[in-house]
């Protein structure tokens, strides 16, 4: 079973590459996209809306600020991978 699924997931993979023309720029986009988010919003965010209680301002502002900072990285490394 485990060998199906590692040649069904291996088949996949070689049908994406071989299909879209220009896979390194699609690869970029999405990696840009998902390191800035799972990176820098995603731990912000949440950290922020299950403690919010039990937060300092400071650490809220802290947030705030590493959550527009990864704002920022996501529009540069999108803009990037765009251009």
């Amino acid at each position: 079973m485990s060998l199906l699924f590692r040649i069904l997931i291996l088949t996949i993979s070689a049908g994406i590459a071989a299909s879209v023309p220009q896979l390194g720029n699609v690869m970029s986009l999405a990696g840009s996209f998902v390191t800035a988010t799972v990176g820098f919003l995603l731990p912000a965010v949440s950290h922020t809306l299950l403690l919010y209680n039990q937060l300092s301002r400071f650490t809220i502002v802290a947030n705030i600020i590493f959550l527009f900072s990864g704002l920022v990285v996501l529009f540069a490394g999108v803009y990037t991978s765009i251009v």
